[in-house]
């Protein structure tokens, strides 16, 4: 037993031995040492073999199976190798084939995904994720640049509460434009949602460089159809950033404010007026060649100021200059401006039309012009402060315009049938339209409008129609023909506005009143279902509430604002004048944007024990950035200094 002990011990020291040896000549580039480990193995197997042990193989070196797997990677033709983590595993002569539109697809969806947020749009981080992606490849590059300088966001510094120019930022942004041309070609759109603000609150110097300097970056910009944030207002005088757009031939859209005539004294009490000697307004040719270069626009809105200084004449030169004209809103001109003359200069060839406050347009007029062929390339119809007494001139207008998609009737009076006339369709319904798919009607609800209007939805006279929008539905008449919905938060709930039929409802109240019917249709027993056992002793008792609405009805009821945030259902001019932010918790206003939470991120920390507005913070889903160490308070990530806003809305919202 002994013998055979020392045996194996010398078997596993030789076995040792033999190893190491063999894990020399493995990493040693020596020959001498190559056949000393040679000779080792002979000695080996010699030795084993004298004893009259015999082995199946010579004792090796076992690779690693992550040794076993790189050098399987590496016998592996390029082409089947597994792509790494984060990599695509197409080639990349795929992605330099791909055509430019499918990248184009990629950041316009980009855009889509930040500008849909219903929370505001943070622009910044917008334009660096373009910025960013621009940098990744060529391809990349191409689109996102041109996507970047498409449509040019200029955004307002913010200095201690209030907003300032980025005059730095709005000369570099026109030394390249003006030095690559490539890239001014690229500009179709500007917007600047805090200019009106800043505008305001600036000094008479200062505003005039403001002017100047926007009318230098649209003249950069050759191709620009669209201008938006500073609205001026308009008194025949030149100015260089009017003259600047007048010149644009591209220009899709174009917005008027005219200044009412006017008046009076100035600071160092000289008399001024705008009318010259003979009592006329003074420089209508100046606004009438405004509209030379405008041969592609499609979309104009007209804002008088009551009495101003249009005419007949100016409104039909101005149609004549603007063959593609599309969409028209005219809005706030007394009778001696726009009356049933001007009314048939508009252009026959419209999509849309709005006409609001404009006492010079008769029933008479309207019944005219509405019998033209004008009224069959209609899609969106609004009229608003017309007063139209004659429920017969609204059926006749619907059964006009054959194409009509939206229509809008907000007034004070309450349409009604002539003594002794008869309903103009069958069953006795007042209304009809077979292309109708979004219904605003607003009138005062003591009158018999709404009670004729439910009995033509109930008729089955709109077969099309799928949103209604009507804030004075007092009793919820026309509520009960939709479907069901589930509710309304009034932004002012504590209200105290008093409920008077004869006056139009308010956003707020007309949204209360509508959760308040909902409510109270949901207190009745609908359905009550008893469950009992073979004995007959009741087990379970269930209730189904009524609801309020038709159940197979395909028509929305809707008292959403045409803009968020707006405390008008109808938008109005204030609604293109005023820029809304979304102001945090505590008052602040920082971008919480997940994406931007990294460290090289530009942003504020607060810490949660000094600050009262921590657990707003945790609420607000702005993450805990980090702890520091021992004795120092948690510090929590509030977001880069940019406000969120929410984007001023496009022109054709008023249609």
């Amino acid at each position: 037993m002994a013998d055979k002990m020392s045996l194996k011990d010398s078997l596993i020291s030789l076995a040792t031995i033999s190893s190491s040896k063999g894990t020399l000549s493995r990493y040693s580039h020596d020959s001498a040492s190559g056949f000393t480990s040679r000779a080792s193995a002979s000695s080996y197997s010699a030795t084993s073999a004298s004893n009259g042990i015999h082995f199946e193989d010579v004792p090796r070196l076992v690779k690693t199976p992550w040794e076993a797997d790189r050098s399987m990677r590496a016998s592996m033709p390029r082409s089947t190798r597994r792509p790494a983590a984060g990599r695509s595993s197409l080639p990349e002569r795929i992605f330099r084939e791909l055509p430019d539109e499918i990248y184009e697809r990629i950041v316009t969806r980009l855009e889509l995904n930040y500008f849909c947020d219903a929370s505001g749009t943070c622009i910044n981080c917008y334009t660096r994720d373009l910025y960013n992606l621009s940098l990744t490849s060529r391809a990349w590059c191409r689109a996102a640049k041109q996507q970047l300088y498409s449509k040019i966001w200029i955004l307002a510094d913010s200095h201690n509460g209030s907003s300032e120019m980025p005059w730095h930022k709005l000369k570099l942004l026109r030394r390249t434009l003006r030095e690559n041309p490539l890239l001014s070609r690229f500009v179709k759109e500007m917007h600047f949602p805090d200019a009106q603000i800043v505008y305001q609150e600036s000094q008479i110097k200062t505003r005039q460089a403001i002017i100047n300097t926007l009318a230098s970056l649209v003249m950069a910009a050759p191709n620009l159809e669209k201008f938006s944030g500073l609205y001026l207002t308009y008194d025949h005088v030149f100015d260089r950033l009017t003259h600047a757009l007048s010149t644009r031939g591209n220009l899709k859209e174009k917005t008027w404010v005219l200044r009412r005539s006017d008046v009076g004294v100035d600071e160092d009490g000289v008399y001024w007026s705008n009318h010259d000697e003979f009592g006329q307004a003074d420089n209508h040719d100046a606004f009438l060649r405004s509209h030379d270069n405008w041969k592609n626009l499609e979309l104009l809105c007209l804002f008088g100021q009551t009495t101003g200084r249009m005419d007949y004449r100016s409104f039909a030169a101005t149609f004549r200059n603007l063959p593609s004209l599309k969409h028209l809103l005219i809005s706030d001109f007394d009778s001696s401006q726009f009356s049933d003359r001007t009314l048939y200069a508009i252009p026959p060839s419209l999509q849309s039309l709005r006409l609001q406050d404009i006492p010079g347009v008769t029933e008479k007029g309207l019944a005219r012009y509405f019998n033209t062929p004008a009224a069959i390339t209609l899609r969106n119809l609004s009229l608003i402060k017309l007063e139209i007494a004659s429920a017969l001139l609204i059926s006749n207008i619907l059964a006009k315009c054959t194409n009509l998609k939206r229509f809008t009737l907000a007034q004070d009076v309450s349409p009604a049938l002539p003594l002794g006339s008869d309903p103009p369709h069958e069953d006795g319904i007042l209304y009809a339209s077979n292309s109708l798919e979004y219904l605003h009607w607003d009138t005062i609800a003591y009158g018999p409008s709404i009670q004729d209007l439910a009995n033509s939805i109930a008729g089955h006279a709109f077969p099309k129609l799928k949103v209604l929008r009507a804030p004075s539905d007092d009793g919820g008449v026309l509520q009960r023909l939709c479907a069901p919905q589930p509710g309304w938060s009034p932004d002012s709930p504590n209200s105290d506005e008093e409920e008077n039929p004869f006056n139009h409802w308010s956003l707020p109240s007309a949204q209360r009143e509508a959760q308040r019917r909902k409510t109270a249709a949901s207190q009745d027993p609908f359905i009550t279902i008893v469950v009992s056992d073979e004995e007959g002793n009741v087990q379970h008792t269930y209730v189904l509430r009524t609801y309020m609405g038709t159940l197979d009805s395909t028509i929305r009821y809707s008292l959403d604002p045409d803009v968020q945030g707006s405390n008008d259902f109808i938008a109005g001019l204030n609604d293109l004048l005023i820029t809304r932010e979304i102001v945090l918790d505590g008052g602040e206003k920082y971008c919480s944007n997940e994406l931007h939470k990294s460290a090289g991120a530009r942003g504020s920390f607060e810490s949660s024990s000094t600050s009262s507005s921590g657990n707003s913070l945790r609420n607000l889903a702005l993450g805990r950035r980090r702890s520091i160490k021992s004795k120092k308070p948690d510090f929590f990530y509030k977001g880069h200094k940019t406000r969120k806003i929410l984007v001023s809305p496009e022109m054709r919202v008023f249609f």
